[in-house]
């Protein structure tokens, strides 16, 4: 996995950030089902077989998406400091409407929309 991931990525660092992110997931499963006296079954392994596919999904986006936005900062003449550039990363992947909204192409997009429809 770790070799489709790298080949996949292009950059060790992501790649290891991803890896990390299954078994502590895994590791915090297993506490939340011991904890709350839950067994595993053929429906929990199956719904922890998307999740692990949603998670490293998610954390290939994250880190792909802030190593990108880091290396676009640091081209500018005056760059931000990294935890803004980090924090205003992580809330446009988790909350895609905020920044369509500041960015105003919701507008752009309804006017499209419109536009295509028959009337």
């Amino acid at each position: 996995m770790a070799v489709i991931l790298f080949l996949f990525l292009l950059n060790v660092r992501t790649t290891l950030i991803s890896l990390t992110a299954i078994p502590v997931s895994l590791l915090v499963t297993a506490l939340v089902f011991h904890y709350m006296g839950l067994s595993i079954n053929t429906m929990t392994l199956g719904g922890l077989a998307i999740a692990i596919g949603e998670l490293v999904d998610d954390a290939v986006v994250g880190v792909e998406n802030v190593l990108r936005r880091l290396r676009l900062n640091s081209a500018l003449k005056q760059p931000l400091p990294v935890a803004e550039v980090i924090a205003s990363t992580v809330n446009v992947i988790l909350n895609p409407g905020t920044s369509l909204a500041e960015s105003n192409r919701i507008g752009t997009l309804a006017e499209q929309m419109v536009a295509r429809c028959p009337r």
